[in-house]
């Protein structure tokens, strides 16, 4: 993923259900490049997990986390 998305432009798109700032300060935001959520394809493909939070696309990311979990893709 870091050599698909080095010298390129992303976006960052707040979620209007959640805070910018999550507990520890971290900026909350979906990472946008061309057209598709790369939060999501790092779920999707098991290198990263949906911590429990209120965001409009949970029920989407919690389905991809099972299926990546059940598929035992990733880590």
């Amino acid at each position: 993923m870091q050599d698909r998305l080095a010298g390129e432009s992303v976006r960052l798109v707040f979620d209007s259900q959640s805070d910018r700032r999550g507990s520890f300060g971290r900026l909350l935001a979906y990472v946008v490049h061309d057209s598709e959520s790369v939060n999501y394809l790092f779920v999707s493909e098991g290198h990263a997990r949906v911590y429990d939070s209120t965001f409009e696309q949970s029920d989407r990311f919690y389905d991809a986390e099972d299926d990546a979990q059940s598929s035992e893709r990733g880590v």
